[in-house]
């Protein structure tokens, strides 16, 4: 079933321009599957009006992730960063099975007979010359820390470098309106119309447009 959710001008603008992938929730409606639309309304300081829509590609429920990045980490190197051989490098990371977490073969991923030992032996080598490999690991930092970036400016993380969403919306085909719509202009799930935005997301049946 199609919502409207609100979303600031700054991050709406992302959308439309095709920069921001994701959209991040608390939580999310019950009935909404793939393929469904997503209304966006802006708030103030934006237009206070319903801007654009957008349809839902795929909905992922990251409630159980600990470390931030690791749920985007592949896709950013293998879509953002357009690299296949780092995508492919961090595919063979993410497939290791460790007893510690799943950050732990991306630290090494640079590590070509580290990964070698972690795939054999499911753990992580107890002698490591890690001043010879200071260069490698640094560069597997950077990476993680680029991510961070990248998902700190489409709003994943809040001023303090936390964040607590626990659901992430695919976006595919964002498409701006040339003249947005007035909240009445949508009805709501039951049939009845708008009179005020959500604060989080809503059940709409249509827009009138």
């Amino acid at each position: 079933m199609d919502i409207l959710i609100s979303s600031y001008k700054k991050l709406s603008d992302m959308i439309f321009d095709g920069y921001k992938p994701f959209e991040f929730r608390h939580n999310i409606p019950k009935k909404l599957r793939v393929g469904d639309k997503v209304y966006i309304y802006e708030p103030a300081p934006g237009a206070q009006k319903i801007v654009g829509e957008f349809t839902l590609g795929g909905l992922s429920d990251i409630s159980g992730n600990k470390l931030g990045f690791l749920p985007f980490f592949q896709y950013y190197v293998g879509t953002i960063l357009n690299d296949p051989e780092l995508y492919k490098l961090a595919k063979r990371c993410y497939s290791i099975k460790c007893p510690y977490n799943a950050w732990i073969p991306l630290k090494y991923m640079f590590c070509e007979d580290i990964l070698d030992y972690m795939e054999k032996n499911h753990d992580v080598p107890k002698n490591i010359d890690y001043l010879g490999k200071r260069d490698k690991l640094e560069k597997a930092d950077k990476l993680v820390s680029d991510c961070d970036e990248w998902l700190t400016r489409i709003g994943f993380y809040n001023l303090s470098g936390e964040s607590d969403y626990r659901y992430v919306f695919e976006i595919q085909n964002p498409i701006r309106y040339s003249i947005p719509y007035s909240i009445e202009k949508i009805r709501a799930g039951n049939g009845q119309t708008l009179r005020k935005a959500p604060q989080s997301w809503c059940y709409v049946s249509k827009i009138e447009k």
